[in-house]
């Protein structure tokens, strides 16, 4: 994974334990939960969005060059230029090509099975050596 799916939590925040009668289901009831572990095909997202997210993101690490016009009104006319050449470059982006997969659950559930199989081994140890 080249880094972490966080901006604000959400998704990491929602996984959620139900218990069932034969063991227990773990799932993340958050609205992009699938995009993040399948992807997505190519669709334009809001612009609006994706730049609240670029000003989260980046606006420490980008110094104040040039400020957008000021014969504009409201938040863009605020932010910077890079910052919405940015957002413009992560729409047309996710338009071109849609989001790629990130397999949260597929990857966890190889390292969890590995995991099992360790335990598993080693509790069988300890009933062959009489320990349990």
């Amino acid at each position: 994974m080249p880094f972490p799916a966080v901006d604000r939590g959400i998704y990491r925040e929602a996984w959620t334990v139900e218990n069932i009668p034969d063991g227990a289901i773990l799932f993340n009831p958050a609205p992009h939960a699938a995009a993040v572990e399948f992807g997505s095909r190519p669709f334009t997202p809001p612009y609006s969005v994706i730049l609240e997210w670029v000003i989260r993101k980046f606006k420490n690490r980008i110094t104040v060059a040039d400020k957008a016009s000021g014969r504009r009104r409201g938040r863009a006319a605020r932010v910077d230029r890079q910052l919405v050449a940015i957002a413009w470059g992560v729409v047309n982006k996710i338009r071109r090509y849609g989001i790629k997969p990130r397999h949260v659950m597929t990857g966890g559930q190889r390292q969890m099975e590995a995991y099992v199989q360790d335990e598993m081994m080693a509790i069988k140890k300890d009933i062959e050596e009489g320990k349990i």
